[in-house]
């Protein structure tokens, strides 16, 4: 069977992703796969009176088919490797809690593994930022000149390990070699000089390609959006509106002899 393919970008906007899925609901399409950053209410509204298929990839929900990591266990895997490794404090800088997934369960999880390994996340080592780099690099730079003791910096996302990085060597007030900037090595070169380690979720490669390789988390995505796919496809031919649900794992990278390591 063909199946044209329309495609929307919406900027982690939620707003637009309802606004989007009653535009192509009312095109009219046969299926729906929202990437979705949260649940809102008005998500919710949509896909409980939605009147094609939708399947949501990467968050939970009991309205709509869905495919989603393990966000908790991921968060709660890096709590107990970087517990490991501090010898001083640890720091987090979350997102949303708004969002289920990158901010609620990475968090929850993240404090748990802590609390395993006999550490915790202090009052005032903890902010919250946006899903930028810009407000990873605002948001590390003002935790830093707030505390000193600080050895590793854990991030909601790569991205906003990325403004970490940038914001580690804004705070030590250090110059960049002209050749280390020349040969595409600032972040890397910035890394082996500071005792502070960052971690992130995302396994993003682009941030692999200039660091060597933060220690992380890999998620599936793309598993995420062939097993989406497919289970669209599935839903629409069998006609079934019983919605399903499929957890995927995740790998720690980057991390030395991890805890906890599972696959998809």
């Amino acid at each position: 069977m063909y199946h044209k393919m329309l495609l929307a970008g919406t900027d982690n906007t939620p707003a637009k992703e309802i606004e989007y899925m009653r535009l192509f609901e009312n095109y009219p399409v046969d299926g729906i796969i929202l990437v979705g950053t949260m649940i809102t209410a008005e998500h919710r509204r949509f896909l409980k009176e939605s009147k094609v298929p939708v399947v949501v990839i990467g968050q939970h929900t009991k309205y709509a088919n869905c495919i989603y990591h393990d966000d908790y266990g991921a968060g709660e895997a890096m709590g107990c490797a970087v517990a490991a490794k501090s010898r001083k404090e640890i720091a987090y800088i979350g997102v949303s809690r708004e969002d289920k997934a990158a901010g609620a369960a990475r968090e929850d999880g993240f404090r748990e593994g802590l609390k395993r390994s006999g550490k915790e996340l202090k009052d005032g080592y903890y902010k919250v930022a946006e899903f930028t780099t810009e407000s990873g690099y605002e948001k590390v730079l003002e935790l830093l000149n707030e505390k000193h003791d600080i050895d590793i910096i854990s991030c909601a996302t790569d991205t906003i390990a990325a403004g970490a990085i940038e914001a580690i060597h804004t705070y030590a007030g250090s110059q960049i070699p002209k050749n280390v900037e020349d040969t595409g090595s600032r972040f890397r070169y910035i890394l082996e000089n500071t005792s502070i380690q960052v971690t992130g979720f995302g396994d993003n490669q682009l941030l692999k390609a200039v660091t060597g390789g933060i220690p992380t988390v890999h998620f599936g995505y793309k598993t995420s959006g062939i097993r989406g796919a497919e289970l669209l496809l599935d839903v629409i031919e069998r006609d079934e509106s019983i919605p399903v649900e499929i957890k995927l794992g995740f790998r720690l990278a980057n991390i030395d002899d991890p805890e906890e390591n599972i696959e998809d």
